[in-house]
């Protein structure tokens, strides 16, 4: 009997809203006029990141559990949330996007306990808006 081995991959995906740094309407290019940064101005609270800085920045993963009833009838696919890392790094918001339904509560409890370091704007703390990506794959070997 062959042996069975799963392979789970987590990608993680973050989408860039071009110019934009805050999801608070805070996307204003400066302009010369503008006051100097540490001033009265409004500082962005949240921010979406491109490339690989989230997953750089991941210091704590727990891999998620791939569930027996999924393995057992050879289900896989991406599980892809959208999430709200605090300014400590934590999780602060996670919702179901899209993927298969079965293996849903498990990316999203394996997520839940990741853990960043936090993401600093001017020296500031602030949040970050991402999508993670959640891959469950089946191989005999």
């Amino acid at each position: 009997m062959a042996s069975s081995r799963i392979a789970l991959i987590v990608l993680i995906t973050l989408f860039t809203a071009g110019a934009a740094f805050s999801q608070e309407g805070q996307n204003e290019a400066p302009t010369p006029q503008s006051p100097v940064p540490n001033s009265s101005t409004p500082k962005p609270r949240r921010i979406r990141v491109g490339g690989a800085v989230a997953s750089a920045n991941l210091i704590h993963q727990v891999a998620p559990v791939y569930p027996k009833e999924a393995k057992k009838k050879h289900i896989t696919g991406a599980v892809l949330l959208h999430a709200i890392i605090g300014k400590d790094g934590t999780i602060e918001n996670l919702e179901y996007v899209s993927g298969p339904s079965e293996l849903t509560p498990s990316a999203m409890e394996a997520v839940k306990q990741w853990r960043y370091k936090p993401t600093l704007l001017n020296g500031d703390p602030v949040q970050v808006d991402t999508t993670i990506s959640v891959v469950y794959t089946l191989g005999n070997h």
